[in-house]
């Protein structure tokens, strides 16, 4: 082989090396969230996202509502047939008794899915006195159910009654300030700041050199005093995403964030200082999500 196609070569292949590497590590590299003190939720494996929001918790902090999804390897018969199916997919999760609950179906629902036709819920919600969790298609109506009845079962409600509307995570553009932080860009890099010091950087996050794109922030949840904040960030490479992680920080914190799992979505504040969200909690190569919560306030 002529030496100018052997340098070609093995430039080539140390390209293809190096761009190997660097698309292996896009994003953040897997971080279980045992690892760093999460306790998993028992009964939640298989918990499915739906358009940004994998469960809700209840205002009193004992239950949670989250779908299975659906198995997408059966044959539906109609639109009809995949309503149940998402309907029938829900639990209601008992914190006190870490039992998941599935919702009986009612012949009014079927009634209104017959109707309806198509029903493709946006994710659940909750309502208070009395108690009751929701979900919603925006143009079919909804369904709800009173965690507390004997046995659960779903009751149709209109699209007005039920008061789900979009996944509840703040969206940042460009730059967002929530309680005491500053999220924004500085060039292609995330910077987390203090909103009264912002000479304070509590966070930094910058693309993967030379062929990474600005980093993204995909969740935000603040705590309900104002003072801690849990967010999740990908690292694109062109069109390419890599996992989510998720991380932690505090006002007063002087360590740098808490790393809390990736992948992760669904972050979610509940009662009592816990946060929720859903990662990976089998690994391997047919990995298997489900809820985890962490004991981050003393509240």
């Amino acid at each position: 082989m002529p030496r100018a196609n052997t340098m070609r070569t093995q430039c080539s292949i140390a390209y293809l090396l190096a761009t190997g590497l660097l698309t292996a590590a896009c994003g953040f590299m897997p971080v279980s969230p045992t690892s760093t003190g999460a306790e998993v939720l028992e009964n939640t494996q298989g918990a499915a996202g739906q358009r940004g929001r994998a469960f809700t918790i209840s205002p009193d902090g004992r239950w949670l509502l989250f779908s299975l999804g659906l198995d997408m390897s059966q044959e539906f018969e109609d639109f009809t047939e995949i309503g149940r199916q998402q309907l029938d997919a829900h639990r209601l999760y008992d914190l006190w008794t870490r039992q998941a609950i599935p919702v009986r179906r009612t012949p009014e629902v079927d009634e209104r899915l017959e109707l309806v036709e198509v029903f493709l819920p946006v994710g659940g919600c909750w309502a208070p006195a009395p108690l009751r969790a929701f979900v919603r298609d925006p143009t079919s109506g909804g369904a709800e159910v009173e965690p507390h009845s004997e046995p659960p079962t779903w009751a149709p409600v209109s699209a007005r009654q039920a008061p789900c509307r979009s996944p509840d995570v703040a969206d940042v553009r460009r730059d967002t300030v929530l309680g005491a932080f500053h999220v924004g860009w500085e060039g292609k890099d995330l910077v987390i700041r203090g909103r009264e010091k912002p000479e304070r950087i509590y966070a930094r996050y910058g693309p993967i050199p030379l062929i990474g794109s600005r980093v993204m922030v995909t969740e935000l949840a603040l705590s309900e005093d104002g003072r801690a904040l849990a967010y999740a960030v990908e690292r694109p490479l062109g069109s390419f995403v890599g996992n989510e992680a998720g991380f932690f920080i505090t006002e007063d914190s002087d360590s740098g964030p808490r790393s809390l799992a990736t992948p992760i979505s669904t972050l979610r504040w509940g009662p009592e200082g816990w946060l929720y969200a859903k990662a990976e909690v089998v690994g391997g190569s047919d990995p298997v999500q489900g809820i985890v919560r962490w004991k981050l306030r003393a509240d």
